[in-house]
């Protein structure tokens, strides 16, 4: 039986993608690049095997890796200060379905397209599984090669993990499909004919560890504990610059 998935990651609206073409370029256009990265990608605990007090808790690993992190997104959306998702007219950065990818070389991707000018609180994206009219089109990029199977997983982590000393390979799945919000720490200002440059994070640490105890990926008695934490592991950092 497949693992469900754990994860913690960092987006920079700089983000690191592989997906379906973007809308024609306007003539006032925005420029947004949206890079992703790991935050602490190396999970530690000096404690972490004596947390472990019970048969019905889930094992601990000495410490973990995360190497790359694979999400399918419906879409990457800027949302306004004070207006809710649901009075919302979306406003895409970039359309879907496509894969954000985290890991240690900085993915990112580059969009030109209208936006309409004003200030932008947060980024928000729904994890998306493929559906069944949709697998056709990623079925031969291996970027997507686990999306596209008969499980049709919405999120793959891998990585490597220590426990008595000695490493192993791991990699989580998961099909679930929340809707992740995540704010500035300051509005992001979009101006006409201007370069919006943002990242989103990603944090193992927030998915992987549980006080003083590291959560051992492939013990199925901490699914449930890794994959809750999905939401409020991505984080997103912002730097706006004018074109002269």
């Amino acid at each position: 039986m497949h693992k469900h998935l754990v994860l913690i990651a960092a987006i920079c609206i700089t983000v690191a993608v592989t997906g379906c073409s973007d809308d024609p370029v306007s003539d006032n256009v925005t420029q947004v690049a949206v890079t992703t990265a790991l935050t602490s990608p190396r999970v530690t605990s000096p404690d972490s095997r004596r947390a472990t007090s019970s048969l019905q808790e889930g094992d601990a690993a000495d410490s973990l890796t995360v190497t790359r992190l694979r999400v399918l997104v419906r879409g990457v959306v800027l949302a306004k200060p004070g207006v809710t998702d649901s009075m919302a007219i979306p406003t895409f950065i970039k359309y879907g379905p496509f894969a954000l990818i985290f890991d240690s070389t900085g993915n990112r991707f580059t969009t030109e397209r209208y936006i309409p000018e004003g200030d932008y609180s947060r980024i928000t994206f729904d994890i998306h599984r493929l559906g069944d009219k949709e697998v056709n089109r990623y079925v031969y990029d291996p970027a997507y090669n686990k999306f596209v199977g008969d499980e049709r997983y919405s999120v793959v982590v891998e990585g490597i993990a220590w426990r008595e000393g000695r490493p192993f390979n791991f990699t989580y799945f998961s099909a679930a499909t929340p809707s992740i919000s995540t704010p500035f720490s300051e509005a992001i200002t979009i101006a006409r004919n201007s370069v919006a440059n943002a990242t989103i994070l990603f944090n193992p640490n927030t998915v992987f560890k549980q006080g003083n105890k590291i959560l051992e990926p492939r013990d199925p008695r901490n699914f449930a504990d890794i994959g809750k934490k999905l939401d409020s592991a991505f984080s997103v950092i912002r730097r706006t610059d004018i074109v002269e």
